[in-house]
């Protein structure tokens, strides 16, 4: 219990969050997008992050999978684990000030999070490939 609350301290305070500030509006934008392109804008917003973001995050989430599977005998679900995670991987610079915007916030955040908890070994594959999401409203 502590090692966790360490760990999720130490990904609270680092000045630029594993899912980055500039990338949180591509995350929240692939997580509210139709089931069928979730999955490949996720893994496009993902692909984007800096290679030791990159390998952290797929690193932690997949960690993060193996504890959710463990749910009978803790009661921890891929979605409370992601309620628990997500304002440590995933914020929005303008939102730290906190407020009600901030606590909307959490909400797609922890939908990001739990999406890339359930399908971690998806959106890390190197074998699937990337499918570029045209948008076809312009």
């Amino acid at each position: 219990y502590s090692v966790s609350s360490l760990l999720k301290m130490y990904f609270r305070e680092l000045p630029n969050p594993v899912c980055t500030f500039h990338l949180y509006e591509k995350f929240v934008e692939a997580a509210r997008s139709t089931d069928d392109i979730r999955l490949p804008k996720l893994r496009d917003v993902v692909s984007q992050l800096p290679p030791p973001n990159y390998r952290t995050l797929e690193y932690l989430t997949k960690h993060l999978h193996r504890v959710s599977l463990r749910h009978g005998d803790t009661g921890m679900t891929a979605k409370n684990v992601a309620i628990v995670w997500a304002p440590n991987l995933l914020r929005c610079k303008s939102l730290e000030v906190g407020g009600v915007a901030a606590l909307q916030g959490v909400g797609v955040q922890a939908v990001v999070t739990e999406y890339l908890i359930k399908y971690c070994e998806l959106i890390f594959s190197d074998k699937l490939p990337h499918v570029l999401c045209v948008d076809t409203t312009a």
